[in-house]
């Protein structure tokens, strides 16, 4: 017992190295995460076969890896990359902005509406790069100010990882691991998601775009001649195309079994028949390989944790102290994916927690409880865990963008405000809606 206890904190001290190196930016998060997961695998097969007298052969390792959710990752990007190319995200947003007519509400609204709707679809980085600039420059060019536009839609695109499980990457691990589909997310997330939603927008509309003084005719003039969609179209044809291809890889990922399949098939389509200017290996220089080593260093070490019994001893310390209480755990799953995603890394809480869950359930069938302890995952990580702008990094992203465009006033300390209000807001919101549906059914 004591030496198992030794070989577990060794682990442990290799698993809180990587969340370390993870919060270094500067480092290689993804070299060295795997040369740390390499050696854990190592040091549990030396000491599992050695020590203990019980053999492991690779297969146990790697076979803990979860391939269909990286294999997501690096395939949408590519499929992204092409769409992006072609400018489609570009002009939704355009037809958005010259649907309002430079009415400022009508802008804030739809445009953080069709921001949340897209962002169940694609990344949320990817979708502030796109989207941030036109909104500044709309507001440029009405003489508005673009603060409370931008936070806005920021925590609109937040809101949206809500609607399907393939919102984020930690919706994608999660999702997985507890074979989740669309229909399981609009079936419990709906009713939150919108009050969430209306309440963010109308508390920001009346608090700070209501008091903003309205655009002149002439400045409205000047962005409809500036902000024209067709401009973006260089071969129309090509363009309906690729529309077309957003289209069905929405439909897919609806109606899919294997999203991986899908955006695999997808990405290789596009750089094998529709030739698009890069080909499908120049795609892969531009993925987040850091990210995808990171993640793959992180099931490895969760292998390794659930081979030499640190996972089992988790579940079963949590089962000890709430006492098989379903609302206790809820409520400690939310408090600290929560906490530790807003400082740490989501990827992590997300693949940690997915794992101690799916020990804790064992055989039995999912039902209402063992999904308000997966819905308290999710909005703990993708909600609750946004304390500081660095937590997401659409927000790092969006601030970014907003000091290139010499944005006035929105810096680090005045967007950390709004963080932690929608974090803290996220949570009660959270705990108060998992409270009613367990009380209810």
């Amino acid at each position: 017992m004591a030496s198992q206890l030794i070989a577990q904190l060794v682990i442990v001290v290799l698993f809180i190295f990587i969340t370390i190196i993870f919060s270094i930016k500067k480092m290689d998060i993804g070299a060295y995460s795997l040369l740390i997961a390499f050696i854990a695998c190592i040091f549990t097969w030396f000491w599992e076969s050695k020590v203990n007298n019980n053999p492991l052969e690779e297969i146990e390792f790697f076979g803990l890896i979860n391939y269909r959710v990286i294999l997501y990752l690096i395939f949408v990007e590519i499929v992204i990359f092409a769409l992006r190319e072609q400018r489609i995200f570009q002009w939704s947003s355009l037809q958005v902005i010259r649907l309002t007519k430079g009415n400022p509400r009508l802008f804030f609204y739809f445009m953080s509406i069709v921001s949340t709707i897209l962002s169940g679809f694609m990344d949320d980085v990817s979708l502030a790069i796109i989207i941030m600039p036109l909104v500044i420059r709309t507001c440029r060019v009405l003489e508005i100010e673009a603060k409370p536009f931008i936070i806005g839609i920021s925590f609109s695109i937040i809101l949206g990882n809500l609607l399907s499980p393939f919102a984020t990457g930690t919706n994608i691990i999660i999702a997985s691991a507890f074979n989740l589909n669309i229909a399981w997310f609009l079936t419990y997330f709906i009713t939150i998601f919108v009050i969430m939603e209306i309440g963010v927008l109308v508390l920001i509309d009346l608090l700070m775009v209501k008091k903003q003084s309205p655009p002149t005719e002439r400045q409205r003039i000047i962005l409809l001649e500036i902000m024209n969609p067709d401009l973006l179209i260089s071969e129309k044809p090509k363009f309906i195309r690729y529309l077309i291809y957003f289209v069905i890889m929405i439909l897919g990922l609806i109606f899919s079994p294997a999203a991986y399949f899908v955006v695999l098939i997808l990405s290789v389509f596009l750089c094998l028949v529709e030739r698009t200017r890069h080909s499908l290996s120049d795609y892969f220089d531009d993925v987040d390989w850091k990210l995808m080593l990171f993640l793959l260093s992180i099931y490895l070490m969760i292998g390794c944790m659930e081979l030499n019994g640190t996972i089992s001893m988790i579940s079963n310390f949590i089962q000890h102290v709430t006492s098989n209480n379903v609302y206790l755990s809820i409520l400690i799953i939310l408090g600290v994916s929560s906490i530790i995603s807003s400082f740490i890394s989501k990827s992590l809480m997300a693949i940690t927690f997915s794992s101690v869950l799916l020990l804790i359930f064992g055989d039995n069938p999912m039902g209402l409880e063992q999904n308000l302890q997966i819905m308290a995952l999710i909005i703990g990580v993708a909600l609750g865990g946004n304390f500081i702008p660095p937590a997401a990094t659409q927000f790092l992203k969006t601030l970014e963008i907003a000091e290139q465009n010499y944005v006035k006033g929105f810096t680090f300390r005045y967007f950390s405000k709004f963080t932690s209000i929608f974090s803290g807001a996220s949570m009660i919101l959270g705990l108060g809606y998992l409270s009613l549906i367990f009380l209810l059914f």
